[in-house]
């Protein structure tokens, strides 16, 4: 059986590194060099888009509420309401049926999810 040693050569900021396993038996023969691929970040992910009420009179506030897990994301809501961080919440006035999208994009995609409130009476 051949006892391989591991070295650690190089650490990048993409988190791969170079592996190289040596032969103790043999320091003349060459190094065998691993280099792992870096996983990509995964697309961000909205866990939580909801509305404290879906079905409301209307002139009157409900909160929206969101919750988003992703690595360099930004997320906004239309209509109107813009950018926003990837968890919390924003009071909205309803005077008419209206559908709010979240969209929250990093390097590796989008995730979008759409909720609609709903005036009644």
């Amino acid at each position: 059986m051949t006892r391989l040693t591991l070295a650690v050569a190089a650490i990048t900021a993409m988190a791969a590194c170079d592996l190289r396993f040596n032969n103790p038996n043999n320091p003349q023969a060459p190094s065998v060099v691993v280099v792992p691929t870096p996983t990509p970040m995964p697309a961000p992910l909205i866990t939580t888009f909801t509305s404290d009420s879906i079905q409301i009179l209307a002139n009157r506030v409900t909160a929206l509420r969101w919750d988003v897990l992703g690595l360099q994301t930004s997320c906004r809501i239309d209509p109107a309401i813009g950018n926003v961080p990837l968890t919390g919440f924003v009071n909205v006035f309803v005077t008419v049926t209206v559908s709010y999208r979240l969209s929250c994009t990093n390097p590796s995609g989008t995730a979008t999810r759409e909720l609609t409130i709903v005036v009644v009476g």
